[in-house]
């Protein structure tokens, strides 16, 4: 298996940052990278209590755990004049320059609400073995709602691996058009939280807020309380229906979910 770096950009643990960490420690990664910003793309500083939730996990990594992990801090406002989308890729682009000069070639990218099924590295592994591709994407199934039940999209892919050599253009996006492995996946709590008002603050933080293609606003007043299996064409995007339908865990999926998490998801049918 290649070595991994794994490279969060992580302003807290949003959601299952110590839960994500774990699941790649299990299928064998060993060095971490968190970059930690100044602020949120809204604005909003990043608290003490926001790094420290950051750094507990980069300290257990450190020594219970036996991991290389490192923090950067790094301040948005240094890239002025940049919208937010364009900001995230330069700062992403510096911690890729790090990680290439410290000769890391393979890198997945992660944030701290996702969660990789068990065997989705090696599965990412087997195909980058062979196919040589410089940037890859695989199977997310994303959760939404408070509680969070997945939802069924239109095969969403979500970038986790690019070689460090390579360099982002936009937001989570790359100048490369990347390879689509459509095996297992990461779970992408991307609209769950501890709390609906957790939920709802990480809505209104997004780098897409403002942008007059999401409905930010009104899906937060009129989507969000009705999360619950059975609802359909729930995504903020306007121009098209990106998410299908709200549904239940499969017992499969359920089984995937560590205990810590499952408080705040909705279970099964």
């Amino acid at each position: 298996m290649n070595e991994y770096t794994a490279f969060f950009l992580a302003a807290c643990d949003e959601f299952c940052l110590r839960e994500s960490c774990l699941s790649l420690l299990s299928q064998g990664v060993k060095n971490f990278l968190f970059l930690v910003p100044q602020t949120y793309w809204n604005g909003d500083p990043v608290t003490k209590e926001d790094v420290e939730s950051v750094t507990v996990v980069h300290n257990e990594l450190c020594t219970s755990l036996s991991c290389q992990s490192e923090i950067l801090r790094l301040d948005p406002l240094h890239f002025p004049g940049k919208d937010y989308e364009e900001t995230e890729a330069k700062m992403r682009n510096h911690c890729m320059g790090l990680l290439q000069q410290q000769q890391q070639q393979h890198v997945l990218i992660v944030d701290s609400d996702e969660l990789w099924r068990k065997g989705a590295l090696l599965s990412l592994d087997y195909f980058l073995q062979r196919s040589k591709v410089s940037v890859a994407t695989i199977t997310a199934t994303p959760i939404g709602g408070f509680p969070g039940y997945p939802i069924v999209a239109k095969k969403e892919g979500l970038l986790v691996y690019m070689r460090s050599a390579e360099r982002f253009s936009n937001s989570r996006s790359t100048c490369t058009y990347p390879a689509f492995l459509d095996r297992l996946g990461v779970y992408h709590f991307t609209s769950t939280r501890r709390t609906m008002k957790e939920t709802i603050r990480k809505h209104i933080r997004s780098t897409h807020y403002g942008d007059p293609l999401y409905d930010f606003d009104g899906w937060i007043e009129k989507v969000l309380p009705k999360m619950k299996p059975g609802l359909k064409n729930c995504h903020m995007f306007t121009p098209w229906e990106v998410w299908k339908e709200v549904r239940y865990f499969s017992e499969a999926e359920w089984n995937d979910i560590p205990k810590s998490l499952k408080s705040y998801l909705g279970g099964v049918e």
